[in-house]
């Protein structure tokens, strides 16, 4: 009898020391995520190969919805900033379009090399042509630093409009222009651009090096942080953001929505 007891007492302490079904597949589960973690680490390539094996329908699929979800999310945004219109500073001094007594204030936030900037300048020209004298224009800058001449490009623009708001206009449109050749043409070329829009040489070299004008670019960059946006371009149309490179009828909307006013 002691002799049954000592082996019963023997598989009880056994059968207490393995884990229930539930709690083995809990370790399984949890060891195989550590495993995967660690082949995934030590091969990339494995997840890279499956994500290209993956049917192009179901990719579709998921980049339509994530399109959705983000057009949603600037929908309501954009709904929330017509109850609390975002409120950019307006020197009359800066409007590079328009008076200032125009009813539609636009303010563009944008980086002289960056591709999806200049295909809203283009944009926002037929906009604004649209728009005629019922539109004003704010150029200012968020250069990023990773665009190596994007910082000299702005400074150049804003030394050229404390001189010439017509040279400026030019001179915006020839820097998008050449934003392929910015970093080719250096500080010299970029001189060049200026003097051929029609603004004098050496006082747009100086005005460049003024305190005025990186105070300006700063405050610009600023501003640009204290609205919450993260990449360039960005309009705010009347308070209302709107952001990336889109179509002129998109702004023409949004001016509708905010003012009333419809273009020609």
């Amino acid at each position: 009898m002691p002799r049954l007891c000592a082996i019963l007492w023997a598989i009880l302490l056994l059968a207490a020391s393995f884990p229930t079904h539930a709690q083995a597949q809990q370790i399984q589960d949890q060891q195989f995520k550590e495993q995967l973690a660690r082949t995934l680490k030590q091969n990339p390539e494995l997840l890279l190969n499956a994500i290209r094996e993956i049917d192009v329908d179901v990719l579709d699929v998921l980049q339509q919805a994530a399109l959705k979800k983000r057009q949603q999310e600037i929908q309501q945004e954009q709904e929330r900033e017509k109850q609390n219109p975002l409120k950019p500073v307006v020197d009359p001094s800066r409007i590079l379009v328009g008076s200032a007594q125009a009813p539609v204030t636009i303010v563009e936030y944008s980086d002289f090399q960056c591709p999806y900037c200049e295909r809203l300048a283009l944009e926002l020209d037929k906009a604004l042509a649209r728009l005629g004298t019922q539109a004003r224009m704010v150029f200012k800058h968020n250069p990023l630093r990773s665009h190596e001449s994007a910082m000299t490009a702005a400074k150049l623009f804003e030394a050229v409009s404390m001189q010439d708001k017509q040279a400026a206009r030019k001179l915006y449109h020839l820097l998008f222009a050449n934003q392929d050749r910015l970093d080719e043409l250096g500080e010299k070329g970029l001189l060049d651009l200026a003097v051929q829009a029609g603004a004098k040489r050496e006082a747009t070299l100086k005005a460049m090096q003024s305190p005025e004008v990186q105070k300006r670019i700063e405050a610009d960059m600023a501003e640009f942080r204290s609205f919450g946006f993260s990449g360039v371009p960005v309009l705010v149309i009347n308070g209302v953001s709107v952001r990336g490179a889109v179509p002129a009828e998109e702004i023409l909307q949004i001016v509708r929505d905010t003012s009333g006013i419809r273009a020609k």
